[in-house]
Formats: structure tokens, C-alpha cells, sequence
């Protein structure tokens, strides 16, 4: 989709997704390294417990489908060399500090007299502007501050974090959406871009009905564990099984009618009845009009039915019996999921480096012909030096021997 288009990345690792996600989608992704390597590569763990910038498996995994290169931006002649590269680049991904790269004078204004066309996106965690701009931060600030933390976990216990980091790789997520919009426009009008992507913004986006709950219902979400709180009434959603957990919800209406006579038949086969949906007359009611008494019984009923088998055996019953329900898959469970396996989403790519067959996620989506880019393993540092200084750049190699005793490329 994207094979037309380079991408020059200097970011950490606040935006190595953004990246991977244009890679994917066949951009040739240009990893602009300092000569020490980018500080992704010292990201734990590292594959066989060798902690070199070769080895760290976030590296492996966030910049598969890139090529390395090292210049050293800040140097006189490795700042000329940069300037060439962005004078035919299409999109340029950097995660410094706000007023970083002004400081550098490679603000977008500068760079945009040199490439009209240029798209250049900047991930920082609160964004350019703001007071919040320069406060030091993690994933967990950053996840904490929009306001994830406080939706998640039980009511009786303090905040929690989710535990795979996801303060940097939502805002890269968004990072490469708004790319791709400042990409249609310039598509329609020749002009590029400055994307200025909050990654405390994208967390907040990410919380669905939450902002918007106050609107409807006078009432802040608030974390409830296993619960959905709806203020009248608390309704458990996520029920434990034979085997982990499931989540299943009680709708209301003509929807609710037909799934609660198909989950009470359902009970009756596996020798349990309950009271509470053979006489209810759900069809009356109205998923805003529950009942805690209501509530209450029919969890203690289906708590006892749903213990009594796997995952697995409830979903497929589940799909069987048009029910909503579905299981809360663990990472082993999706390394093995038949939806995934029957779209072939993981692939293994063998990394010389580490000498190992890593298995990664692939892309996002399916299209057809040759849209996407084929798996390719990440790049050592500097690996294609040759390719973007000698056959592109037409460097000679006595010229590259000099850069690298000047400490302009590694």
C-alpha cells in the first residue's frame, strides 16, 4: 500500500510501533540510529538472556520490516547528510521532547521550506503544548494520568496498572492513524503535515463509553472489577469457568428473551434449572431497567453453570446457541486461536543475530494482492549503511571510511 513512500524514524521507543505499522503497510521505514544504536535496543528482555542492543526482543519485534542506519544528526556533516535523506522522505516519525528538534533547528517549519510535501509526526506523552509538555513520565504516569488506572481493577482495592505497557504504543497506534490522514489530505492538496500526537490523549480516546457516561447517566464509570457499575445497579460481566474466565453479558429486551430460554434449555441438559430465567418474562425487561435483586440471583445460578465447564466448551456452545458470550483468552490462547491460526496472523522470522525463530504478530488487516509487506527480520545496527550512503546517496567507500573516523556514522 504504502511501497511508494520512505519513512525516515528517529524515535525511541515511544513510537517504534508507529514504524512497524507503516512497514507493514510496505513503507520503506529508515531506523536513523546514533552511532551507539537507538535506545530501543537496550528495551528488556533480551532473547537468551544476552543483554546486547542485537538481542532485546522488543527491538526484534517493534522493528521488524525496517532498515538501520547510523548518523550522528547532531554533527555538522551528519546534519547535511539528514537533510539530504528528508529531501525525498515522505513521512518523519521523532519522539524528543517538545522543542527538541526546534532546538536542533529541524522544527517542521524549517523542514517543510526544504520538502513541502514532508509529513512529519511527533509522539511525545502530553503533546507540544501544554504545561505538562517537559514533566519526566513512564508508563505508568502516562497510563495513570489518562486515566486508564482508574478504570481498572476491583472497587475495593487501589488503582491498577494493566500490566503490558500501553501508554507508548497507543499514542504510536494514533500516531500512525493521523499519519495516514495528514497522507489522504496531501494526497488532495500536494501539501504535507505537522502531526502532533498526545499519547495521553490516545489513552483517553481508548476508554470508550467512559467520557461520555457523565452525558447519559449523571454518573462517573469507575473501576468494578468483574462488574459492569451502571450506578442503579452492578452487573457482573466477566464469570470464572472450569478452566479461566468468560464474559458474559445480560442484554434486555427481545434479544435478552430469546438468549435466556436458549442458556436455560442449555442448563437444563447439564442437569441444572434455574428459577429466576425460567420466569422471568425478559422480553419486559429493559437493560436499563434491571434489578440488583434480579441481578444478584441470576449470578448466583449462572456461576454455578459456568464453573462446570472450559472456555472452550462455553464459546462453542455459545456460538451454537447464539449467545453472547466469549472467552477471555490468555497470550498461550492466542497463540494457538483457530480464527488466528485460519488467517495466519503470526509468522516466524528467523533472526541471524540471535540465531533463533521468533514467532511475531503480523498486520493489523488482509488485502489483497501484494498490499502488505512480506515478515523481515529487524535490522542489526547500521545494516544498510551501503545501501542508503554508497548506492543511493553515491558515497564512496573512501568517503564512508572518513565519515567513520569523523563519528558522523558508525
Amino acid at each position: 500500500m504504502l511501497s511508494k513512500y520512505r519513512v525516515l524514524d528517529l524515535s525511541n521507543e515511544q513510537g517504534d510501533l508507529c514504524g512497524k505499522i507503516l512497514a507493514d503497510l510496505g513503507a520503506d521505514v529508515v531506523k536513523v540510529e546514533p552511532l551507539e544504536g537507538a535506545p530501543s535496543r537496550n528495551v528488556t528482555p533480551f532473547a537468551h538472556d544476552t543483554a546486547t542492543r542485537e538481542h532485546s526482543l522488543h527491538w526484534l519485534a517493534y522493528s521488524s520490516g525496517k532498515r538501520s542506519i547510523t548518523l550522528d544528526i547532531a554533527h555538522p556533516e551528519g546534519r547535511k547528510i539528514f537533510l539530504q535523506l528528508l529531501s525525498n522522505a515522505d513521512f518523519l516519525i521523532e519522539s524528543y521532547s517538545p522543542g527538541h528538534m526546534e532546538k536542533m533547528k529541524l522544527g517542521y517549519s524549517f523542514l517543510r521550506s526544504l520538502n513541502p510535501t514532508l509529513i512529519m509526526v511527533s509522539i511525545t506523552p502530553f503533546g507540544q503544548t501544554g504545561p505538562l509538555g517537559n514533566v519526566s513520565h513512564s508508563d505508568l504516569t502516562g497510563i495513570a494520568l489518562g486515566g486508564m488506572m482508574w478504570l481498572t481493577g476491583d472497587a475495593d482495592r487501589p488503582p491498577t496498572r494493566i500490566s503490558l505497557p500501553q501508554f507508548y504504543e497507543l499514542g504510536s497506534a494514533a500516531a500512525a492513524a493521523g499519519a495516514m490522514l495528514a497522507h489522504y489530505s496531501r494526497r488532495k492538496t500536494g501539501r504535507g503535515q505537522f502531526v502532533d500526537v498526545s499519547c495521553q490523549q490516545a489513552v483517553a480516546r481508548t476508554l470508550a463509553q467512559a467520557p461520555a457516561t457523565w452525558q447519559l447517566t449523571h454518573k462517573n464509570l469507575e473501576r468494578s472489577g468483574p462488574y459492569r457499575d451502571l450506578g442503579k445497579f452492578k452487573m457482573r460481566i466477566n464469570w470464572e469457568c472450569a478452566d479461566g474466565y468468560v464474559n458474559f453479558i445480560v442484554t434486555g429486551g427481545i434479544s435478552a428473551a430469546r438468549e435466556m430460554k436458549a442458556l436455560s434449555e442449555w442448563m437444563l441438559t447439564k442437569g441444572q434449572k434455574s428459577k429466576i430465567l425460567v420466569e422471568t418474562k425478559w422480553e419486559e425487561v429493559q437493560y436499563g431497567t434491571f434489578t440488583q435483586e434480579l441481578l444478584d440471583g441470576l449470578e448466583n445460578d449462572l456461576s454455578l453453570f459456568f464453573k462446570t465447564m472450559t472456555k472452550k466448551e462455553l464459546f462453542e456452545g455459545s456460538i451454537e446457541r447464539k449467545i453472547m458470550l466469549f472467552p477471555v483468552n490468555t497470550m498461550e490462547d492466542l497463540t494457538t486461536y483457530e480464527q488466528l491460526s485460519a488467517r495466519q496472523y503470526f509468522h516466524t522470522v528467523y533472526h541471524p543475530q540471535i540465531d533463533a525463530a521468533v514467532t511475531l504478530p503480523g498486520a493489523f488487516l488482509k488485502a489483497s494482492g501484494k498490499a502488505l509487506r512480506s515478515p523481515q527480520p529487524a535490522p542489526t545496527l547500521g545494516q544498510h549503511n551501503k545501501d542508503i550512503y554508497i548506492d543511493e546517496l553515491h558515497y564512496t567507500l573512501k568517503q564512508l571510511s572518513q565519515l567513520r573516523k569523523e563519528r558522523v556514522i558508525g
